[in-house]
């Protein structure tokens, strides 16, 4: 079974993949080796699309790259036995101009988590993860083709394919209206306010019970104080090579209040107030 976990970028989404493993395994996750065990692997991996395809992906133009990934998901989707978590920052989107063939088939998703957090917040952790201005991240975030790992843009890892993320909006609503799978929205806030209820939201989601104590000890191991020390300690694997600051900065929601300037929340309003309504965050 392959559970995706889908966000745009500085969502929550590898704080959920962290406590997913930590309650598979119900011990405390290490979590310099969380990016290289059984559990997890990210959608955008250049290694799981070599090894797949049998070519070397850099000899390949993106668009050649993303003829092929639809094939990808589902010849893993039908080789996995075991509950895997995919890891994900596309949009949904297609590959072909009449929108037929999707990117990401329904048939690969057994089921699907969304983590969704308020993009004024947002704005401010995509800033420090990109080592960007936020006037400049707050532009990206209302860019329709705004595009991951391709050339224009600073996050380009060689690990990584190409993913295309379109505008914050754009982005929540190709996942939240896809009515093909099992869905499951998780708003990041909501983690943070309530965790045992959320997060036994996602338990029951996934696995389809929930051991109470489990829960517990897997929440208190992937809490931000925890995985913020366990950084300072060991690294983090899936923060950027030459990243300005840690992955696990601070993890609270309402910081765009201490942190944004007016002329920037206006901004983020303008771009996606109709999303931010609909999710109740205006």
């Amino acid at each position: 079974m392959i559970v995706w976990l889908t966000s745009f970028p500085k969502s929550g989404n590898t704080w959920v993949k962290l406590f997913l493993i930590s309650y598979i395994r119900d011990s405390r996750v290490s979590i310099h080796e969380d990016s290289l065990n059984d559990e997890t692997i990210s959608s955008g991996s250049r290694t799981l699309i070599d090894e797949t395809i049998c070519l070397d992906s850099t000899e390949l133009t993106d668009d050649e790259i993303d003829a092929y990934r639809p094939s990808v998901y589902l010849h893993l989707s039908r080789s996995t036995s075991r509950l895997l978590l995919m890891k994900c920052h596309d949009a949904y989107t297609y590959i072909d101009a009449a929108q037929t063939t999707p990117l990401i088939p329904v048939a690969a998703i057994d089921k699907l988590i969304y983590i969704v957090r308020n993009p004024l917040d947002v704005a401010i952790s995509f800033s420090h993860y990109m080592n960007t201005s936020i006037d400049r991240a707050v532009r990206l975030m209302g860019n329709k083709t705004l595009r991951l790992s391709a050339t224009g843009y600073t996050m380009v890892k060689s690990f990584q394919v190409r993913q295309r993320l379109l505008s914050w909006s754009d982005h929540v609503l190709s996942w939240i209206d896809l009515k093909e799978v099992p869905l499951l929205v998780v708003r990041y806030e909501d983690l943070l306010a309530r965790p045992s209820e959320l997060f036994g939201e996602i338990v029951q989601f996934v696995f389809e019970e929930k051991e109470e104590s489990r829960l517990q000890r897997a929440i208190s191991n992937s809490n931000f104080d925890t995985l913020r020390q366990q950084e300072l300690e060991s690294g983090f694997i899936d923060n950027l090579p030459n990243a300005p600051g840690p992955f696990f900065r601070n993890g609270r929601a309402g910081t765009w209040r201490e942190q944004l300037a007016q002329d920037h929340v206006d901004r983020v309003i303008q771009d996606h107030r109709e999303v931010m309504e609909r999710l109740n965050y205006i």
